[in-house]
C-alpha cells in the first residue's frame, strides 16, 4: 500500500502538471482526477481501517458455558432444625460445642441462628445414623464490615461425636473429611481418609451479611459439595467410615466485631 508521504507527493505532482500544461485528451482528465481523489482521501483520513484481508484474524469471542448443578436434596428427612423455638441469647439444645454459642435474631435476615463462638466447633447433640447415601444442607452469614474480618468456617465429617478439642482439619482431633473456606486467601478440601488435599479459590465475593448455602451429597465414599450452585469438591473423601459425624468450626479469631452464623439444617436420606 502507498505510504501517505507517497500520496502528497503525487498530489504535489499533479498540481504542478496541471499548472504546466492542460491534458491532451479526456481519458487523461480522468485519470489525474482519480488520483488526486486517492491522494486527497489518504491525506484526509490517515487513520483509515485498512481492509479487512489486511486485518488480523478478530478474537472469537468467548464461549458461554453452563456448568449445570447436579445436586438433589435426599427426598426422607432424617434432621431439620431452624432454631425457631429457641431464645435468643440461649444455646440451642441440638447443638454442643467446646466452647460457647447463641441464638441471635437480626431485623435484616430472616429467622434466627446460631453464632460460632471463635475457636469453637460445633456438632449435634443427638446425630443421626446416617446411611449410603444422603445430603446434608445449611447456612453460614458472615457477619462483618469485610470477607477478611470473618476469617474462615471449617465443615466436614468426624470419626465420633466428641467436642472435647477443636477441630481445625481433616488430619486432627478425629476428623475424616474437612471443607475450610477462608474468606481472605485459599480455601481447601481434604480427607485424611483418602489422603486427598486440594486448594481452590471459590466465588465467595457478594457473600458478606448475606446467607451462604452449603449442599453436601454423600454417596458411599464419595462427597460433593457445593456453595450456593457452585461445585467445589467431588471425589472420594471415605474409605468405608461408616461413622460419620457433622461438624462445623468457627474461625480461630474474628476481626473487627465479625461473627459467623449458621441455620437452617437439613440432613435427608434416600432410602
Amino acid at each position: 500500500m502507498m505510504g501517505l508521504r507517497m500520496w502528497r507527493l503525487l498530489l504535489a505532482a499533479i498540481g504542478a502538471s496541471m499548472l504546466v500544461a492542460a491534458p491532451a485528451h479526456a481519458q487523461f482528465d480522468r485519470l489525474v482526477d482519480a488520483l488526486k481523489d486517492k491522494a486527497i482521501d489518504a491525506i484526509t483520513q490517515p487513520n483509515q481501517a485498512r481492509p479487512a484481508s489486511d486485518e488480523p484474524q478478530a478474537r472469537r469471542a468467548r464461549l458461554t458455558i453452563d456448568q449445570g448443578f447436579d445436586f438433589t436434596p435426599g427426598p426422607h428427612v432424617v434432621t431439620a432444625i431452624d432454631f425457631g423455638d429457641s431464645a435468643v441469647g440461649s444455646m440451642p439444645p441440638a447443638w454442643k460445642t467446646n466452647g460457647s454459642g447463641q441464638i441471635v435474631a437480626s431485623p435484616d435476615l430472616p429467622g434466627k441462628w446460631l453464632a460460632l463462638q471463635a475457636f469453637a466447633t460445633y456438632k449435634l447433640t443427638t446425630p443421626p445414623t446416617l446411611p449410603e447415601r444422603f445430603t446434608v444442607e445449611f447456612d453460614i452469614v458472615p457477619v462483618g464490615d469485610t470477607l477478611r474480618d470473618a476469617g474462615d468456617v471449617t465443615f466436614g465429617f468426624a470419626a465420633d461425636n466428641s467436642v472435647q478439642s477443636y477441630i481445625q482439619d481433616a488430619y486432627n482431633d478425629g476428623a475424616i473429611t474437612a471443607v475450610e473456606l477462608n474468606f481472605a486467601g485459599d480455601s481447601s478440601v481434604a480427607s485424611s481418609a483418602t489422603g486427598v488435599s486440594h486448594f481452590f479459590k471459590p466465588a465467595l465475593d457478594g457473600y458478606i451479611n448475606r446467607a451462604m448455602h452449603v449442599s453436601i451429597a454423600v454417596d458411599g465414599d464419595r462427597m460433593r459439595v457445593y456453595i450456593g450452585r457452585e461445585k467445589i469438591a467431588d471425589a472420594r473423601l471415605f474409605d468405608g467410615n461408616r461413622a460419620r459425624y457433622l461438624f462445623v468450626s468457627a474461625p480461630v479469631r474474628y476481626d473487627h466485631g465479625a461473627q459467623t452464623l449458621i441455620g437452617n439444617l437439613r440432613i435427608a436420606a434416600f432410602e
